[in-house]
């Protein structure tokens, strides 16, 4: 992937970003990959490519140096197409500094965080989002709860490390599946609210992704046996669990 062009940060944020690096190459440990800061009454979170992971690690999540260019260039690629996502505020070699954009989406299903009526208008909000990107023709990647921010109002994709456009229906439904597997770990069930979000997407999203999801979720189905006896090792796994029924909570919308 091609670097995107740099984004200068307005006059008065180059020092705070220079300073807020270099903090981040002083720490130790993972955390010090993504920091958040005030600038201006602003919440900001800059966040840079990790230059001394271990190779474990790089074998794992692949280059964090293209992982930062893609990102930029899904953040951009949201913004060119008019779709809710973060706004850029700088972006160079190495790092990359967004606006705030909200809480992170899976906490609105802790206990007691929120109530159905919210979760569901954060869900709705989403799910548009991502049929309009696929509608654009990319796709995000890893649509987890934890990677979507809601403000209230609006639901908007963030971190874009594994983006690309243009991308294969068979991606774009794997989005959507990503997403409502990472909603089923929460929700447990096919809840009205899983039904519901499952919807909005199918009914806006182009249609040789949804062929891609009907074969996908056929995949699942054949793959099931499998999965049942790691299933009953581990039934507090919310992951295992949440896949096993991935394909049964889907039954009733893509027929």
């Amino acid at each position: 992937m091609a670097a995107p062009a740099d984004t200068p940060p307005a006059a008065g944020l180059e020092a705070e970003i220079a300073r807020r690096v270099q903090g981040m190459q002083q720490a130790r440990g993972q955390q010090a990959r993504v920091v958040a800061f005030t600038h201006d009454g602003r919440r900001l979170w800059l966040k840079r490519a990790e230059t001394r992971l271990p190779w474990r690690q790089r074998l794992q999540k692949g280059d964090p140096a293209r992982a930062l260019r893609a990102d930029i260039e899904g953040l951009r690629f949201m913004a060119r197409h008019g779709l809710p996502a973060p706004e850029i505020l700088s972006s160079g070699p190495g790092a990359l500094v967004i606006a705030d954009a909200g809480v992170p989406l899976y906490r609105l299903f802790q206990p007691g965080a929120s109530g159905a009526e919210e979760q569901a208008a954060a869900l709705v909000s989403v799910m548009q989002a991502l049929a309009a990107l696929h509608a654009a023709g990319g796709r995000h990647g890893r649509p987890k709860l934890r990677d979507i921010c809601w403000d209230g109002a609006q639901a908007r994709l963030i971190d874009f490390e594994r983006f690309r456009a243009p991308a294969r229906p068979r991606d774009m439904a794997l989005d959507w599946l990503m997403l409502l597997h990472s909603l089923l770990e929460e929700e447990r069930a096919a809840t009205p609210l899983f039904v519901q979000a499952a919807q909005v997407w199918l009914d806006r999203a182009p249609a040789p992704a949804i062929g891609a999801a009907r074969r996908q979720v056929r995949l699942l189905r054949l793959l099931a046996p499998s999965l049942r006896p790691l299933a009953r090792r581990r039934p507090e796994n919310k992951e295992i669990m949440a896949l096993l029924a991935l394909p049964g909570a889907l039954s009733g919308v893509l027929t």
